[in-house]
Parts: C-alpha cells; structure tokens; sequence
C-alpha cells in the first residue's frame, strides 16, 4: 500500500487553492461543475507574539501557541444552514424563529407563524425533503470487502472518488471536519498496514461527505421554498419557474444525483434573483443591518442613526418599495462601517493584553487563542461582523468585560 494515496488526501483536505470542483454523485451519474468560489488566503496577527501566520495554521511558527480548530461558537440554522450565534431566537439569513432556549441548532424546532407562513409548497416538497434527511441519516456506509486483494484495489478507487468531494465540500461551504477526520485516522492505519480499517474509514468519510451534500443541499432548498411563498404572498414576482427548477432539484436529491441537485438549486437561486430578487435583497440588506448594529451595541457603539434607516427600510419592504428598502438597508450598516475598524482594532488589541494576563497565571488557552485567531482573520477580510461576534466569544470565554 503506498503512503502517497494518503498524502494525496491529507493535502486534498488541507488545501485551499481553487481548483476545478466537482461534487461527487451518486454511481452511475455523470459528475458536474461546481461554480467556484475564490476566497483569497490571509494571514493574522498571532494572539500572543504577534507574527503573521497563515490563517489555516493550527500552532504559531513564532512561539508555538496552538490554535483550537473548534473555537467557532456559532451554530447552524437548520432551514439554511446559516451560521448563527447561540443565543439568536431566529436566523438572520432566512428569517426563521426557534423555540427553546435548551435545544441545540441541529434540533432547533421551527415555531408555527414565524415571521412569515410556512405553508406546504407546491408538490409537498418540504415532506419530501423530511424523506430525504431522514434517509440519509439512516443510511450506513457499506462493508468493505472481505477479500484481501480485492481490499488494495477498493482503496485506491475509494480516494480518487472522495478527493474531488473533499474539495467540492471546502468550496460550497460544507463542513469537513469530520470527513477530515476520518481521513487522518485512515492514514493511521495505512501506516499500520492496516487495509481493512484503512478502507472502512476513507468508506466513511465518502459516506459523510454524501450526507452533508444532500443536507447542504435540502437546506438551500428549504431556504428558497421560504423565500418563494414570501415572494409569492407579497406578489412581489412570478415564481413559477423557480419552483418546477426546485421540483427538479429535489428529484435528483431523492435519486442521489448531488451534482445536478445543486446545480438546479444554482439555477432556482437564479431564475429566483431575476423575478423576484427585489424583496430578496431589501431583506438581506436589512437584516445585516440589524445584526451589525446587535454586534455594534455590544462594543458600545452609538447605533441610534442605523436604527432609524433600518425602521424607514421596513416601512419601505412593507410598502413593497424593495429598491428604497435595499438602499437604506446599505445606508444603515454604512454609518457603523466607518468607524468599527478602529474599534475592532482596539478590541483585539484588549484581547491580547488579556490574554497575556492569563498566561501569566497558566492554564490551557487553546480555545482563547483560537477565538482570537479567528477575530483577527474576519478584521483583516473586513468581515467586520463576524470579527466582533468572536471578540465577543473570546470575552465570555475568558471573563473579560
């Protein structure tokens, strides 16, 4: 067995480079394109020496701090899958309340008359997606073979299935970890020279990767159902078309066919953007807005002009005057935009002193560290929302004011 079948995984899992994407499908399909998507590589300012390092490292070159893989505290919200803070009550991508403080996000229930009518779509799509999410936990990754010989050609055939999956996975967002992990374990036991536990693993791993695709991608579509009764409700566009492309979507999930599945998701988004994308955006718009001035209150930043713009943008939406909803959406997150840089920095700057301080005393401050790693990394992207929420994490982990 050669080492470098798994040295092709690790460095497939690790990279970061925007190769070609495939989604791996189903046997028996043809695999399709995946629209790629760049995100430049940064580097952050080392939480404790303050050296630059690549933002995928997991310890500093400089002085050694490790970063924690886990420190990201948001959760996911189960109807779009986006990411949200523990304490939200309702998603800020989708609009979607939770009820129960206690549940986790994958068991978050959706509480009936949310902010908009969830009512069954056309076809009962949203059964069929309960069907599918169901099934694909249920489902378990199959035996390898018994047979030794047969075992040495399952591997190699097994890797260059789950190498385009791995970065498929790394550019739609899909979480990995797992998958990764398993992989590392594989190559445990590669190095045992154990084939059987090598092959049951990467086996795994294929089979994760499969579950978080059709989970991503039943998300995506339960997200824009929501958007497509809400546009539909409003009058606000003729959707017609969005939803036989979501029909579609939903078929090829049923059969297993994950590539052509996001590729008619990619498509509804599409038609969805060009008929009825107005409401869309003024509502995205706004609820950034708002969850930049939640973020902003906690740094104690005035955000009183903000809420003013983003009280006349709902008044707009509600009058279906989606441009002029949009535009002061913008507007309100413009007046904080300019001055949370310097905020931030000197937020982080707080940190690091912080931090400096509890060394001194000892103790694990893997996580504290790694939080920061992440403020820092989302400041220098301008995420600036996404920095303050783990500004925010780090001070609740280590009891800073």
């Amino acid at each position: 067995m050669k080492a470098d079948i798994f040295e092709t995984l690790k460095k497939v899992a690790r990279s970061t480079s925007p190769a070609v994407q495939v989604v791996a499908p189903a046997a028996g399909h043809t695999p399709r394109a995946a629209t790629p998507v760049v995100r430049e590589t940064v580097k952050f300012e080392c939480p404790v020496c303050g050296i630059a390092v690549d933002e995928d490292a997991t310890a500093c070159p400089g002085c050694g701090a490790k970063f924690a893989e886990e420190a990201n505290e948001d959760l996911e919200c189960p109807v779009c899958g986006a990411s949200i803070v523990p304490s939200a009550t309702s998603c800020s991508s989708c609009g979607v309340q939770f009820a129960g403080e206690a549940d986790t996000a994958a068991k978050r229930t959706l509480v009936s008359g949310s902010t908009s009518p969830l009512k069954s779509p056309p076809s009962s799509l949203r059964e069929r997606l309960a069907i599918v999410r169901t099934s694909r936990s249920q489902a378990s990754a199959p035996a390898p073979p018994k047979d030794r010989r047969a075992l040495y050609k399952e591997l190699p055939f097994l890797v260059n299935e789950v190498k385009p999956m791995l970065l498929s996975a790394k550019e739609m967002g899909v979480d990995i970890e797992e998958p990764k992990r398993l992989i590392n374990d594989a190559i445990a036991a590669g190095k045992r020279r154990e084939i059987e536990q090598a092959v049951r693993l990467v086996a795994g791993a294929k089979h994760r990767l499969e579950n978080a695709f059709a989970i991503h991608s039943a998300n995506g579509i339960e997200t824009l159902l929501v958007e497509v009764e809400r546009a539909k409700n409003s009058r606000s566009g003729d959707v017609r078309g969005v939803e036989q492309l979501l029909e579609s979507s939903v078929g090829h999930l049923e059969n297993g066919n994950f590539a052509s599945a996001f590729t008619e998701l990619s498509k509804a988004r599409d038609e969805f953007d060009k008929h009825a994308g107005g409401y869309h955006r003024a509502k995205e718009a706004l609820l950034a807005a708002e969850s930049l001035v939640e973020n902003s209150r906690a740094f104690g930043i005035p955000a009183g002009p903000a809420e003013a713009l983003i009280r006349q943008g709902r008044e707009a939406l509600g009058r279906r005057e989606y441009d002029r909803a949009a535009e002061l959406g913008d507007k309100a997150r413009t007046t904080l935009m300019g001055v949370l840089p310097d905020v931030l920095g000197t937020a982080l700057k707080n940190a690091r002193n912080r931090l400096l301080d509890l060394k001194l005393r000892g103790g694990d401050l893997t996580r504290a560290i790694g939080l920061l790693k992440q403020a820092s990394i989302h400041l220098k992207r301008e995420e600036y929302g996404d920095a303050m929420r783990f500004v925010r994490a780090f001070r609740q982990e280590t009891g800073a004011v």
